[in-house]
């Protein structure tokens, strides 16, 4: 059976494709919209600007991975997954950090990486999370992304079980009551 996928979903492998060779510097829409063989309306009709297509393609990715594995899932197991994710496309990562601009892909990130936190607080504990636990997942997103960033800046792609071991050490207090 052939698998259909959407429009957004081929400028997102596009995405995904072109920050292997390039940096995110280098790349236009114009490259990302001519390597799927789709129109620049179509990709501003999905994404605001190049940095949001990276931002969503990785929470894509995981978001993916929640919904699929959910009924089971920990934290761990999420962690995991996105630093394996980090690992397998590292040159993509490179070359989207490399970009310090607006909206970098640091920054980006934050948002949806926080709101997959929230959905898994709240089907663990059953409750959403309060001020307090949403400004430590802000802290913690933001540390994650920190760590992937200066690292692969300098070249030292660590192992999935590594950056995990780092991540669970500095996971706040208030998440890891919930998380752990």
């Amino acid at each position: 059976m052939i698998e259909k996928i959407s429009e957004k979903e081929y400028l997102i492998r596009s995405i995904i494709d072109l920050l292997t060779r390039y940096d995110l510097d280098d790349v236009t829409v114009k490259m990302i919209c001519a390597n799927c063989h789709t129109s620049t309306r179509t990709y501003y009709n999905y994404f605001r600007d190049k940095n949001d297509i990276v931002a969503q393609a990785f929470y894509l990715i995981a978001e993916g991975y929640y919904k699929q594995h959910e009924a089971e899932l920990s934290m761990h197991d999420l962690l995991m997954y996105m630093a394996e994710m980090v690992c397998r496309y590292s040159a993509f990562f490179k070359h989207a950090f490399a970009y310090k601009g607006q909206n970098n892909i640091r920054f980006s990130l934050v948002h949806p990486l926080r709101s997959l936190l929230e959905r898994f607080y709240q089907k663990k504990t059953g409750t959403p999370p309060d001020a307090a636990t949403l400004d430590a997942m802000s802290f913690f997103v933001r540390g994650m992304l920190a760590y992937v960033e200066e690292r692969i800046s300098m070249d030292r792609i660590p192992s999935a079980i590594e950056s995990v071991a780092v991540f669970e050490n500095g996971m706040p207090e208030i998440l890891k009551q919930a998380f752990v």
